[in-house]
């Protein structure tokens, strides 16, 4: 389900970014939206289901963290708004994908032992 998922979101920023070069958008952060997707697909098969929390969360907490450093350098700097939004869209998505998967992650119940109780 988290490759899945980050497949989805690395797909949505490309798609994102054929937008945006299309449309003219600002290009140095159409740009980066398009290596933030391609990032985030290389992600994809690093990430396993039997990593820990911090494992699985980290990837896409950095590049969420820098999809919102984007959004707020892009604000003054008047770069295209409808591009300066969805990035900022992104970005919270991304952030609240790395909380979802941490959260996943930690209470797992296949990460714990399947050994009765008595036999530990």
């Amino acid at each position: 389900m988290l490759r899945a998922s980050l497949t989805a979101l690395g797909l949505s920023m490309l798609l994102l970014w054929v937008v945006g070069v299309t449309d003219d958008a600002t290009t140095w952060m159409t740009w980066l939206d398009g290596i933030a997707g391609v990032l985030t697909l290389l992600l994809v098969p690093v990430t396993r289901g039997d990593s820990g929390p911090i494992a699985a969360a980290l990837g896409p907490a950095l590049v969420g963290a820098g999809l919102i450093v984007m959004f707020v350098v892009g604000l003054p700097a008047h770069a295209s708004g409808w591009l300066v939004w969805f990035t900022g869209a992104f970005g919270a998505g991304y952030l609240g994908f790395a909380a979802f998967a941490f959260a996943v992650q930690a209470t797992d119940p296949q990460l714990e032992s399947r050994r009765p109780l008595q036999a530990l």
